[in-house]
């Protein structure tokens, strides 16, 4: 690496914007440090703001260049989705500090005290909650993810301030993961299940099988026999298969592996989009600020 431009073999294969970071980074250090050595302090503040442009930058692209998807139909891997928010069916989550039903809480209670702020108790919820589109369910395991609350709640007590947001049910919700569909058994798959559980069910009651399936009374079930028990315990499954309603998919939305943006937002997507741009346009700001005065522009010596 020169000046934190990565030149090993490796680096022709990573992401072309990551090398163009890397690049302004090494720049900025060479100006700064040639320019004016004890302004050195100039280049951790400017590598922060490279790097939190670049963050900002990258979660307004993703959620620029992600087309919404219907659960039903999206396709695996990377998605956004956009759907009213459910508890998972018999798991109920109630937030701690407000004891109000939700789907997901986060929370934290500080101290104000003369060595400065400390923190009381902080929680913040993993539990998997529900996407619902129609009689359609996706559900999403929040662990690892950005969070946006629209429901935020600030108090005071004395020395003691908390923060508490929440979703609750029935929010829409703006999710981007990673998307896995698992398909249910195939009804044949069902069906063999199925039959294989009663005869194994049978053979542990052998009187009742005899007393079924012994047609020539010699007190053993022959291959014939056993044939015509396969036979009723097919038929029977198929009965019972074809009574219930038919599964269905399973969806899941999880942390991506590869690093991009796993976010579940209640705020509208435009203000989030926006947020992103001002941060970044922020971290810029900072950056030019940095360097400025690194190379002494602002406050020549």
């Amino acid at each position: 690496m020169i000046a934190g431009i990565d030149i090993t073999p490796g680096a022709a294969h990573r992401p072309a914007a990551l090398m163009v970071v890397q690049a302004m980074l090494g720049v900025t250090m060479l100006a700064i440090t040639d320019a004016a050595p004890s302004r050195a302090w100039a280049v951790p503040v400017a590598a922060v703001s490279i790097a939190g442009a670049w963050t900002a930058t990258r979660r307004a692209r993703a959620l620029a260049d992600t087309p919404s998807s219907r659960i039903a139909s999206a396709p695996q891997g990377y998605v956004e989705l956009v759907a009213a928010a459910q508890p998972v069916p018999g798991w109920p989550v109630i937030a701690p500090v407000s004891g109000r039903a939700c789907v997901w809480f986060r929370h934290r209670v500080d101290r104000d005290g003369g060595g400065g702020r400390r923190e009381l108790d902080a929680a913040t919820s993993d539990a998997p909650f529900d996407l619902v589109e129609g009689d359609v369910r996706c559900t999403v395991h929040p662990a690892g993810a950005e969070v946006l609350a629209a429901d935020t709640r600030r108090w005071s007590n004395g020395d003691e301030r908390g923060r508490e947001e929440l979703i609750t049910a029935g929010e829409r919700v703006h999710v981007l993961g990673h998307f896995t569909t698992t398909q249910p058994p195939s009804r044949a798959a069902r069906i063999a299940r199925e039959r294989d559980a009663l005869l194994t069910a049978w053979k542990a009651e052998r009187p009742q099988l005899l007393s079924r399936f012994d047609a020539d009374a010699s007190g053993d079930i022959d291959l014939t026999e056993w044939e015509a028990a396969r036979a009723e315990a097919l038929r029977l499954a198929t009965l019972h298969v074809d009574a219930e309603p038919a599964p269905q998919a399973w969806h899941t939305l999880t942390k991506p592996t590869d690093g991009r943006l796993f976010l579940v937002s209640s705020v509208d997507p435009a203000t989030v989009a926006r947020r992103f741009r001002w941060w970044a346009a922020g971290h810029a700001a900072v950056l030019v600020v940095a360097v400025a005065f690194g190379v002494g522009v602002l406050h020549p010596r």
